[in-house]
């Protein structure tokens, strides 16, 4: 039991677990906020929530996961990410089985946008359960040493108020408000160059 222990508490592991479950969070919400109108769809699909919490949903979802997926990468308040990390998985196997027992089994989990569609089923039931694996020592014991939480505190402060408070986030809001300027002129553009046949169409 204790050599289980120590196997666990070993900070190589908990930044293992907590860099994979960073990489899911985060390519998750990435595809999610590329395709913000397929996963809208395929929320609405899963027939659990009132039609006028769909949207609110959706556009909250993406950047809780990719604001959780930053956390688990540095290490920043690892117990807290872990335990709502959690929570998110635990839904996403709530709504899983009960569609499932539904019989609905052509479901797209609506996971990785339109481009990398998979079917519910044990197969994501499993990976999920496999993450939430992942998730509990570091509910636990938090990210180890090798983690922002691990740290000096005043060190921790510095890094928060010079990096990322007056660096990061604003180079973050003004590359995400790009982002989406560039997606508004692309689509009136599409609009702009519809031949009258088109338009008809």
């Amino acid at each position: 039991m204790g050599n289980i222990l120590a196997q666990i508490w070993d900070p190589l592991f908990l930044r293992l677990a907590s860099s994979v479950l960073a990489a899911v969070f985060l390519l998750s919400a990435v595809r999610k906020i590329r395709d913000l109108r397929y996963f809208t769809g395929a929320v609405a699909s899963y027939r659990l929530l009132p039609r006028s919490w769909v949207r609110p949903f959706v556009y909250t979802l993406p950047w809780l996961e990719l604001a959780l997926g930053l956390m688990l990468l540095l290490g920043w308040r690892t117990r807290e990410a872990a335990i709502i990390s959690a929570m998110l998985l635990l839904l996403f196997l709530f709504a899983i089985v009960v569609n499932l027992a539904r019989g609905r089994t052509d479901l797209d989990c609506g996971c990785s946008g339109s481009h990398h569609r998979h079917i519910i089923g044990y197969k994501i039931i499993a990976r999920n359960v496999a993450f939430l694996i992942m998730v509990f020592p570091l509910i636990l014991w938090g990210g180890g040493l090798l983690t922002f939480d691990g740290l000096p505190e005043v060190t921790q402060r510095l890094i928060l108020d010079i990096y990322v408070l007056d660096n990061l986030l604003p180079i973050a809001l003004a590359v995400t408000g790009l982002y989406q300027l560039a997606r508004i002129i692309w689509q009136m553009a599409r609009l702009v160059i519809l031949t009258p046949t088109e338009q008809k169409q």
